[in-house]
């Protein structure tokens, strides 16, 4: 597929703001790693046949398969980019495949949305110069609806690289390992996640926990994460719950939420939460269900005096440390690192650990560490 001569990076390439460039989706193509992965089509590489054509902009659609990128997407980001798009000139071109809609043909965007909606920017400004939109890259081989997924998700997944929103990255490989088990790919499970790790610049520990994230959490601790009621390293602790007491603590979780006083719903929920990675501690089978049930038994206790005059205030009362504003979490995360400490054998399953995870985990406490004595120094700083 022949493609313009690279011409020198600019914002408008969006490099910064992590939308694929038209040349990498070229290039996911072309590349030896990406190649293997979406240039197969019963077991032959795709060739792709392109043609260059100028598209009225009102004829280019978005990608509803971009959704989940789109994400990330901003108002302020789309002006940035318009006005270095209105000093330098489009300078990388956008990739679209043609759609009949009836008798009438439009342009669906495998590449570039951001730059389409840069330019869409500067048209409603009044700068009739973007109403076409020069030298689009016309993709004219005829391609399934997962094939042009796969394209448009492994340009994503090379350029953006590590994401800084994990919730978009995790859903992303999750989704594009699913793609490449259909037609025409059909890879197996294993060979599909090894074809994220060849694409992807993220690093393969990360794409291992976000599937297993994805695949073995339980629906809808999934959705509390998404929802961020429960953080990352919580959701990944709870993956050593079996899929009944996962399901146990979403129904308790599901019920908390309906509790209406906002301070009572973020006691139990944090109380709960607290208490289930005890669970996730517990030495043996017997002293996890123990904890479990103990656990659901103190939250279903709580919110049957939630909502009424007074509950929260009272709580505050018994604990005088929720009432710091400054540190009413960490206390949470001291006893979390007290019960570590305190598990049977804690050294010699430390030890098991490898080097890579032992020295995340000190790059971890030395941040909160140095997080910690800031705090301090502050608060102390203070007359």
């Amino acid at each position: 597929m022949a493609m313009k001569k690279k011409t020198k990076p600019s914002r408008n390439a969006e490099p910064s703001m992590g939308l694929p460039s038209d040349s990498s989706i070229t290039e996911a193509i072309d590349n030896e790693a990406a190649g293997n992965v979406i240039a197969k089509l019963g077991g032959k590489r795709m060739d792709l046949e392109s043609q260059i054509r100028d598209i009225s902009l009102k004829d280019i659609e978005l990608n509803p398969d971009n959704e989940l990128f789109r994400m990330m997407d901003n108002e302020e980001d789309i002006r940035i980019l318009a006005e270095d798009i209105r000093r330098n000139g489009l300078l990388h071109n956008l990739v679209v495949y043609p759609k009949l809609e009836g008798k009438e043909k439009k342009f669906v965007l495998l590449s570039g949305e951001r730059r389409y909606k840069a330019m869409d920017y500067l048209q409603r400004q009044g700068e009739a110069k973007w109403n076409v939109v020069k030298n689009c890259h016309v993709i004219t081989t005829e391609l399934s609806e997962n094939e042009r997924k796969v394209i448009l998700y492994s340009a994503n997944l090379q350029v953006r690289g590590g994401f800084a929103d994990e919730q978009i990255r995790r859903k992303a490989v999750a989704e594009f390992v699913a793609c490449l088990q259909k037609e025409p790919f059909n890879l197996t499970a294993e060979k599909a996640r090894k074809a994220v790790k060849e694409i992807a610049s993220v690093d393969r520990r990360s794409i291992e926990r976000d599937l297993r994230l994805e695949n073995e959490l339980n629906p809808v601790l999934l959705q509390l994460l998404d929802e961020k009621l429960l953080n990352r390293r919580d959701a990944e602790a709870f993956l050593t719950l079996s899929a009944e007491e996962q399901k146990k603590a979403a129904e308790m979780f599901l019920e908390i939420k309906n509790v209406k006083d906002a301070a009572d719903r973020e006691r139990i929920h944090l109380g709960f939460k607290d208490a289930l990675i005890a669970v996730t501690l517990a030495r043996t089978p017997a002293e996890a269900n123990k904890l479990l049930e103990e656990a659901l038994e103190k939250a279903a206790q709580q919110m049957q005096t939630a909502d009424k005059p007074g509950t929260a205030a009272a709580e505050k009362k018994k604990d005088p440390i929720v009432r710091n504003a400054i540190t009413k979490n960490l206390p949470d995360a001291t006893k979390k690192l007290q019960r570590v400490l305190k598990r049977r054998g804690v050294e010699k399953t430390i030890s098991t650990r490898s080097k890579q995870e032992r020295e995340e985990a000190v790059r971890e406490l030395d941040e909160m560490i140095e997080a910690a004595s800031r705090l301090k120094a502050l608060i102390e700083g203070i007359e």
